[in-house]
């Protein structure tokens, strides 16, 4: 296990330049602990030069910004700058095409990482290929520390452990309303490359497939539809949330965790029926068209044309950005006694995770505050993981309640007794 205390930073944001990375090193420097040491790293000096004096200006921030070149493709820089530094944090994506060979030379210096990859391939096959030589280095690489997917698999920690002392939950529908519509094209992107690895994730599974010993119902899963608890129109979320979840429950059971895994499903929620036609048929662009090469190229060049303005090479405007927040409301049904889960739930919770804009700001908060409860030492084990897995019994969920990220409980109750609240108001 290397010792990493006397290296010359405590982090390195790497991918700066990048227009996610550009609000986490501003996120960075208004809120890291004056003793910590950082830099800034990407390939291109010039861009990293003007980050620089745009972080500085922004923050007021008056210490000196270290810059560090690297490409990513040139592994002895890769090295380097993993073994001047305790953690990395990474915002090269898409992680498909630039991921591994910063994860990989992280764990060959026994360094700590973290990302905001929303690309299930990419993180099951980092789990596959470095888990073990992460813990016998001493790293620890935590995927999906922003939008994707803290709020989902951190709200399912909440959530779950929002039942009796005795009791457990057993599955969660969540719903993630969005307000405002615009993101830069580099996720999109990210989405449309990961229909590429469809067939490929699908046999990566069969290859570590584990038997997960969930309770009570079966959770059913739809496509499409009208939710009259959200009274919204939804339909089946596409990006990674459902997989890093289960990723984390997965996890569970491989770390013989007495934590009940819990069954999950995510939509995302339109107001009305004109904001959901065009997404609608925006996701049926993605599906039609994501699976040849020549249809995703074309994606990918006009993304503002097949996501009817939701994703732009230029990204959002500040004002968008101010404009913009999420909200993901979790439905969880489970038992009062742990010890007696046959039959159908008889408790229920209703919680909500929701803050400033997804993309941009609250990735920002989110992958820093991550960051953070590492360097603090508040993760003892080592490995691959998933955030669920690797910040459960931490404080980040504080952490983020602090900086404006909210995680709330609106209803705690027998089944029963809501039934009974029902009947009495009709």
């Amino acid at each position: 296990m290397t010792d990493t205390k006397s290296r010359k930073y405590d982090a390195v944001i790497f991918g700066a330049t990048g227009f996610t990375g550009q609000y986490i090193a501003t996120e960075w420097a208004r809120t890291a602990k004056k003793d910590l040491r950082w830099a800034i790293a990407g390939r291109s000096l010039s861009k990293l030069e003007a980050v620089q004096s745009q972080v500085r200006a922004t923050t007021a921030y008056e210490k000196d910004i270290p810059i560090i070149v690297a490409d990513v493709f040139n592994e002895s820089a890769m090295r380097s700058m993993c073994a001047s530094t305790r953690l990395l944090i990474n915002c090269t994506g898409p992680f498909r095409l630039f991921g591994e060979p910063v994860v990989q030379a992280c764990v060959a210096e026994g360094t700590h990482y973290v990302d905001i990859t929303g690309e299930p391939q990419f993180i099951e096959t980092m789990i596959l290929r470095y888990n073990e030589d992460a813990i016998t280095s001493g790293s620890l690489i935590v995927h999906s520390c922003g939008f994707d997917s803290i709020p989902s698999d951190m709200g399912v920690v909440y959530t779950s452990k929002q039942f009796p002392n005795n009791g457990v939950c057993s599955s969660i529908e969540t719903f993630i309303s969005l307000q405002g519509n615009s993101g830069h094209a580099t996720t999109y992107e990210c989405i449309v490359l990961g229909l590429a690895s469809a067939k490929s994730l699908k046999t990566l599974r069969s290859t570590s497939r584990v038997e997960i010993p969930y309770v009570g119902p079966k959770l059913k899963v739809h496509s499409v539809g009208f939710d009259k608890r959200m009274n919204k129109y939804y339909i089946k979320f596409l990006g990674s949330d459902a997989s890093v979840v289960r990723l984390t429950q997965k996890h569970l059971v491989l770390a013989k965790s007495p934590v009940q895994p819990v069954q999950f499903s995510v939509y995302v929620t339109f107001e009305s029926i004109l904001r959901f036609i065009p997404i609608f048929f925006g996701a049926l662009f993605l599906l039609t068209f994501g699976y040849f090469e020549w249809g995703r190229n074309l994606l990918i060049k006009y993304p503002a044309i097949f996501t009817f303005g939701w994703f732009s090479h230029e990204g959002p405007s500040q004002e968008e950005i101010e404009n913009s927040g999420f909200s993901h409301q979790f439905f969880a049904k489970g038992y009062k006694d742990k010890n007696n889960t046959e039959g159908n739930p008889d408790w229920e919770v209703v919680a909500k995770v929701q803050g400033p804009e997804p993309g941009y700001l609250a990735t920002s908060s989110m992958i820093v505050n991550c960051a953070y409860v590492i360097l603090d030492g508040e993760v003892k084990e080592r490995g691959v993981m998933t955030p669920g897995a690797a910040f459960r019994s931490t404080s980040l969920i504080d952490r983020l309640q602090n900086r404006g990220i909210h995680f709330t409980v609106s209803t705690n109750q027998s089944i029963e007794e809501q039934s009974t609240k029902q009947d009495d108001s009709n």
